[in-house]
């Protein structure tokens, strides 16, 4: 393995590189990792102290370890063609097997991923491939009768979005049979026959995913066995992943997997509910929201069915109190408002949803070392793994998806869309800003999300002029 990417050129304008074992970088990013706790607690310590000096040394240690991070952190990355161009080979195979002509091709193969991500996507994605060509792919003589061309398109497109890689794994063949799926469903017991043709089209797609599951008519060694696809979705939730499933009857499917960048170091927004801190990971969180006493937008907090429900332009937001999420009693957020609290909402994004978190506090965005839960506590599906904070202290990490799924919130966002699709889309693009105000001023104003990388809290009397700035 080439471990280093920090390359030195010489005068002739050559790369040199050197071979370094992947256990020291394993090695190397666990001790990068401990840097980042201990520069999370020297910038606690220097943001309560009043020695400007200490102040300022502390920043800078924050800049260099922040690019040191990065470039440790390259070291692991790898280009997905590594992976993927060792799956021409089997796809050839299993054409020759199927009678069937295929050709693979692949899109963003320099994107990358770290090593051990790579090596974890590796299988459930080859095996995403398998099922096209079998399952989804139809004989040369089927597609001359649609007017496809003979030799079908499996096409494996990988770019990064945000602080995700997605893979996307799409094929031109027959997509998915809602009826054949719901009646395999039904046969194997997993959903109810009285609830089966009610279900919408994400419910319907995921089905897929159900262990057990499977189409075929006969076993095979390709396929028919109904073990797979559950082992892809539980194999990329496990790293912290998420997958997604669209399809046209007749035009093809599409899996689109969504990997974090990495799983050692993640920046994450620190939130306060009953008095323990809490992690969201900053990938997961869309924009914030607060709502004071007796402010205009007071006004777009409702119910819908008992349900809070927030009015965030043009879009009934659900939100979710995190006191409740947690097991706990939680008021309605109006009932707050009236007792003059603010109500703070983390609008969070699962899958296809949009929705907010209610909590008592958004503290901080900070940079967090992720660790395993105990075995004990791998049974809550709201929490993903836990992690030490700048003070000390033990913050859990909150699982969006998890949490939208123990509330089938992704459910009924499902059949919303399912009422939706057939209305034409959006003409104006959709632009995430993040809001402000500046100090004497009441007009507000705005900058796009994605060019904000961090948010940093500190007293007025710390900023200096220096020349004409």
């Amino acid at each position: 393995v080439f471990g280093s990417r920090a390359a030195a050129k010489d005068s002739g304008g050559e790369t040199s590189t050197v071979r370094v074992p992947v256990d020291l970088l394993d090695r190397l990013m666990t001790s990068m990792g401990e840097m980042v706790l201990v520069r999370n607690q020297v910038m606690q310590f220097a943001n309560r102290s009043d020695d400007f000096e200490f102040l300022r040394l502390s920043q800078r240690l924050d800049v260099v370890t922040s690019q040191i991070q990065g470039e440790v952190m390259k070291t692991r990355m790898q280009p997905v063609s590594t992976v993927v161009s060792k799956f021409q080979r089997i796809v050839r195979d299993l054409a020759k097997t199927l009678g069937k002509r295929i050709d693979l091709h692949l899109v963003g193969g320099e994107t990358e991923l770290d090593k051990t991500l790579l090596e974890a996507v590796k299988d459930p994605l080859m095996h995403i491939v398998r099922n096209s060509c079998d399952h989804g792919l139809e004989p040369p003589e089927e597609r001359r009768l649609v007017q496809k061309p003979e030799v079908g398109q499996v096409t494996i497109r990988a770019y990064q979005e945000g602080g995700q890689v997605v893979i996307e794994v799409r094929d031109d063949g027959r997509g998915l049979n809602r009826e054949r799926i719901i009646a395999k469903a039904v046969e194997k017991n997993i959903v109810p026959r009285d609830r089966a043709f009610s279900l919408s089209d994400h419910e319907m797609n995921m089905l897929i995913f159900a262990p057990g599951f499977s189409t075929a008519a006969t076993v095979t060694n390709v396929s028919g066995r109904g073990v797979g696809m559950d082992v892809v979705k539980n194999n990329i939730e496990k790293i912290g992943g998420q997958v997604e499933v669209s399809s046209k009857h007749g035009a093809g499917m599409t899996i689109r997997l969504k990997i974090p960048l990495t799983l050692a170091i993640l920046p994450a927004m620190i939130v306060r509910s009953n008095e323990q801190r809490y992690a969201i990971p900053q990938v997961k969180v869309v924009e914030l929201v607060r709502i004071e006493p007796g402010a205009s937008n007071a006004q777009k907090l409702d119910e819908l069915q008992g349900k809070p429900v927030y009015r965030l332009r043009g879009m009934l937001l659900p939100l979710l109190p995190l006191k409740a999420v947690l097991g706990g009693p939680a008021s309605q957020p109006k009932e707050g408002l009236a007792r003059g609290e603010a109500c703070n909402i983390v609008v969070v994004r699962a899958e296809k949803l949009t929705f907010g978190v209610i909590v008592d506090e958004v503290q901080d965005k900070t940079d967090i070392v992720i660790k395993p839960l105990s075995a004990f506590l791998k049974a809550l599906t709201v929490f993903n793994g836990a992690t030490v904070l700048g003070d000390g202290g033990i913050a859990l990490i909150l699982d969006i998806n998890g949490i939208a799924s123990s509330h089938r919130l992704l459910e009924s966002a499902a059949s919303k869309q399912d009422l939706h699709e057939a209305a034409p889309p959006p003409t104006a693009e959709v632009l995430e800003l993040l809001l402000f105000r500046l100090r004497g001023r009441r007009e507000r104003y705005a900058m796009p999300l994605n060019l904000v990388n961090r948010l940093e809290e500190f007293p007025a009397s710390a900023i200096e002029a220096s020349g004409s700035r």
